[in-house]
């Protein structure tokens, strides 16, 4: 259901030009901002205007107090509590200056629409008002499209520093500001679908980040040809995009790495952006045992959590005893286990990392002890960039190779 039209009034000592808008705008009701001297007008304009519902005006005590009358306008319109500024006319024309600049500074980011009656100067009297007769209504753009670019700064801060909820409400904020045939307006929608998408890429949530990002980019692709940055954002958003998709590949191989590598990704953004290393090691711990599960599973159809006895070599039986599941009548094999199969089974991973296994036992001593994991030690960023240059190596990836989240830029 649509609002009401509703129109706000500044109200000065002349009617006319208030009865000339409110015929042209025909509002559904007014509200009038008048001081004690002008409350007459308001009067007069509804005994000429009987068709409007009359609504108690807003009546200042000080017409020449810029901060006194903002304070008075913010409290009444929380009062009034108006549902849909989209749907709002404000008229400065009448009252005195401070009164029209104090109604234009509490609406400005409201999204209103602002109005003023006008005429050439050869129309008006000798006081300086317009003849009657001989008036012409104004619309003029809200000032906010034209500085909504404070917002936009606020807004990429947020993204990049992989701050969702913020950047969303930032965006929906400034989309809330402007006309509706605004072009920033349908930017900053889309911006918010993209924005949702990362946030749920962000937590492993594929498929919703795969419909938010999707969505976006079909709207913001139509405003890419007119902005070089969000032309260079729309171009990294579909490249991650293309990155994201592999979650749903039919072939297996492709669907496990696109697993470790966005594993990888991630715990990057948390020890690179957010500078949260026990996260980011927790992340990396994890992508070196699934990078020997993975191996394991489709070089050798062995499944990690799921071992049968033939499948493990005689020389390993006694080692991984501790590990035989009787009601399971599996193995279920920890991260070293996997890695001490694989070197058996004489893949060239599983050497790799025997071979390098005290260097990754003096990583692991570090996280051990870290306060995520079994002491109260924060893990310092030289021990973060030493499990992820270890993980990289393993997986046979190189750093500029992971992939990065887009910079945003408007």
């Amino acid at each position: 259901m649509e609002s009401k039209k509703t129109v706000i009034y500044s109200v000065g000592l002349n009617p006319s030009p208030i009865i000339f808008s409110i015929n042209d705008l025909k509002p559904d009701q007014v509200i009038f901002y008048c001081s004690n001297d002008t409350a007459f007008i308001v009067n007069e304009v509804y005994q000429k205007c009987p068709f409007l519902p009359y609504t108690t005006p807003i009546i200042t005590k000080d017409v020449e107090n810029i901060y006194k009358n903002v304070e008075l306008l913010m409290a009444e319109f929380k009062e009034r509590n108006i549902n849909n500024w989209n749907n709002v006319f404000v008229d400065f024309t009448g009252g005195t200056k401070a009164m029209s600049v104090a109604l234009v500074l509490t609406t400005i980011d409201k999204g209103v629409k602002y109005v003023y009656i006008s005429s050439d100067q050869r129309v008006r009297d000798a006081q300086g008002f317009v003849i009657d007769g001989k008036e012409k209504l104004v619309q003029t753009e809200n000032p906010w499209d034209s500085i909504a670019f404070l917002q936009r700064s606020e807004v990429c801060m947020a993204f990049n520093m992989l701050r969702y909820d913020e950047a969303i409400s930032f965006a929906k904020k400034a989309s809330h500001n402007l006309d509706d045939n605004n072009s920033w307006r349908l930017i900053f929608t889309a911006l918010i679908d993209i924005f949702e998408g990362y946030k749920n890429w962000d937590l492993f949530q594929h498929y919703r980040a795969s419909q938010g990002i999707n969505k976006g980019l079909f709207v913001l692709k139509q405003h890419a040809c007119y902005n070089d940055n969000i032309n260079r954002f729309v171009q990294e958003v579909v490249n991650n995009y293309e990155f994201l998709s592999r979650y749903k590949s039919n072939d297996p191989a492709i669907r496990g790495r696109f697993y470790i590598e966005d594993l990888i990704s991630n715990a990057y953004r948390r020890g690179e952006i957010e500078k949260k290393y026990d996260d980011a090691v927790a992340r990396l711990y994890r992508a070196v045992e699934l990078i020997a599960q993975e191996e394991l599973k489709h070089k050798f159809s062995i499944d990690a959590s799921n071992c049968q006895e033939e499948q493990i070599p005689d020389s390993l039986k006694d080692t991984f005893k501790n590990s035989f599941v009787s009601e399971k009548n599996c193995y279920k094999l920890g991260l070293q286990n996997c890695y001490l199969l694989l070197n058996e089974l004489g893949s060239e991973l599983g050497m790799y990392f025997i071979n390098r296994f005290n260097e990754y036992r003096r990583i692991m001593d570090t996280r051990n002890s870290s306060i995520l994991a079994h002491g109260l030690n924060p893990i310092e960023e030289k021990d973060y960039r030493s499990l992820l240059e270890f993980v990289i190596e393993l997986c046979n990836l190189t750093e500029d190779k992971i992939v990065k989240f887009p910079k945003l830029t408007l």
